[in-house]
């Protein structure tokens, strides 16, 4: 019967008011009426029903949590979905206008609620938590990968290859992300081979400083950045001196780290005032990168985010870390 198939057609709801003499322009009118009252009596089925994309189809609403999740978003043509980005996503330009749900580790869930999303996709650098289990409270499906560019379990074209799937999958286009995932793998496979052409393999070591909130870090084995040193052909210095992960820049640190080029974000050398600035941080003036002023300079979005760019931004650190290949 109609009345127990709301998603039945106008045509059979007038079929079954003809069976009671109702025809033409009255039936419509009764026809109208009765979908307006079953949408009065029936809020939350009304509503259900339009938060819920058709198969097959990409979400309608989507909020990036993430500079990285936003990038790779964008790589897989649904840029224009997006209405939401936190302020670590600067690439492409048209995310870095939609700044609007806060920083990905100090997110605000009102704000996020605020563009009534469909989707929600965070990677575990999302937070705080508290912000997370309140979206997830909120009955929209909240999508949190199972890595970071932060820290990274495998190697860097499975990092990669894995974080582009399950975007993808979250967001319908399987094949889609499958295309992309192999362009960029075959691109990071390219400057893998190159580097292994190289004669050199110098020590390297990643300096990531905030001057206003008094952060200086430096990173170690586990890293995403270590990742990228290593597939570049250099010596991650700080693995190489037992550092895992991320931890407090010190003099004796560095030191023992011994890297001939230190390599920074451009967010970094701005926060300490330039060149100088890096160059008077503890530690570094006693190290033979120091001493040699031997500082490379990437965009955060560039070097930092592991995604459709990592194989390009590979070449380049092969080029900077091994001269001879040029």
């Amino acid at each position: 019967m109609w009345w127990g198939n709301p998603g039945g057609s106008a045509q059979s709801g007038r079929s079954w008011l003809s069976m009671f003499g109702v025809k033409g322009r009255a039936a419509g009118v009764i026809l109208v009426a009765t979908l307006l009252l079953i949408g009065l009596l029936f809020p939350q089925r009304r509503l259900a029903m339009a938060a819920t994309p058709a198969a097959g189809r990409a979400p309608e609403r989507i909020v990036a949590l993430n500079g990285d999740v936003a990038e790779i978003i964008y790589a897989l043509g649904l840029g224009g979905k997006v209405v939401g980005t936190d302020l670590s996503a600067t690439y492409p330009p048209a995310a870095a206008r939609l700044h609007n749900i806060g920083y990905q580790r100090q997110l605000n869930a009102e704000a996020i609620l605020a563009l009534r999303p469909t989707i929600i996709i965070g990677t575990p650098d999302a937070g705080p938590p508290s912000v997370i289990t309140q979206l997830r409270s909120s009955g929209v499906r909240v999508v949190i990968l199972k890595s970071s560019d932060t820290m990274i379990p495998t190697s860097l074209q499975q990092a990669v290859q894995t974080k582009i799937a399950e975007i993808a999958s979250a967001l319908g286009v399987t094949a889609t992300g499958r295309r992309l995932a192999r362009t960029v793998t075959a691109q990071i496979a390219g400057a893998e081979a190159l580097a292994k052409r190289a004669r050199t393999k110098p020590r390297v070591i990643f300096l990531l400083a905030e001057a206003q909130a008094n952060t200086y870090l430096i990173a170690g084995k586990g890293s995403g950045i270590s990742a990228m040193i290593t597939a570049a052909g250099g010596i991650d210095a700080g693995a190489a001196s037992g550092i895992y992960g991320y931890i407090p820049l010190t003099p004796e640190a560095l030191v023992k780290a011994r890297p001939a080029i230190l390599l920074v974000f451009k967010s970094s050398e701005e926060s300490v005032g330039g060149l100088a600035g890096l160059l008077k941080l503890p530690g570094v003036a006693l190290t033979p990168a120091g001493q040699s002023k031997h500082v490379l300079v990437y965009e955060d979005d560039f070097l930092g985010n592991l995604g459709p760019r990592t194989g390009q931004a590979l070449n380049r650190l092969v080029h900077d870390f091994h001269p001879e290949l040029k």
